[in-house]
């Protein structure tokens, strides 16, 4: 099983956003987040959004999905979830930041304006988990997803609450 940061690295506990942070510079860990706590991650079939039919429709063989970004399993974690609302959305994409050997792709987030209201309204009770994984046994598809066709058992899986949103993303 892999070491994670033990917390005399650290002044103070970390939090949680702290600590997936400091797995993914690592560079050993791909993370999923979801509403609940999962002990293995059994592969399912990947939906993404089709922008001519208007309809999520299924993107490869059943796997289990996760990001090399801890930050797109936070948000995940956070607004993936059954909330008491209607036509409600999150989603989150890459874009381009630096120049030149600088350059690097960084994850943007945002939400329908109902759901950022609901949750600033639930701050406290709004909780999601992260699981992090070994990179050894994942795929990529993208600088943003990778995927393992088989069962996964996470090394670590960490709760988190609004307060570990990116920082780039404000409520």
């Amino acid at each position: 099983m892999e070491k994670f940061p033990e917390q005399s690295a650290f002044e103070r506990e970390p939090t949680p956003k702290e600590l997936l942070h400091e797995l993914e510079k690592s560079g050993r860990f791909i993370f999923h987040g979801s509403s609940g706590r999962i002990e293995r991650l059994d592969p399912k079939q990947p939906l993404n959004w089709n922008r001519e039919s208007k309809k999520m429709e299924p993107d490869g063989k059943p796997a289990v999905c996760a990001s090399q970004f801890s930050d797109v399993a936070i948000f995940h974690a956070l607004t993936k979830q059954e909330f008491p609302l209607k036509n409600y959305d999150s989603g989150f994409s890459l874009r381009e930041e630096g120049e030149g050997d600088d350059k690097k792709l960084v994850p943007e987030f945002d939400m329908s304006e109902n759901l950022r209201q609901y949750i600033k309204d639930h701050r406290s009770e709004i909780r999601g988990f992260v699981h992090v994984m070994d990179c050894n046994g994942f795929y990529s598809i993208s600088p943003m997803e990778a995927r393992s066709e088989k069962s996964v058992v996470p090394d670590q899986i960490i709760e988190v609450g609004i307060d570990d949103l990116p920082d780039s993303f404000q409520l």
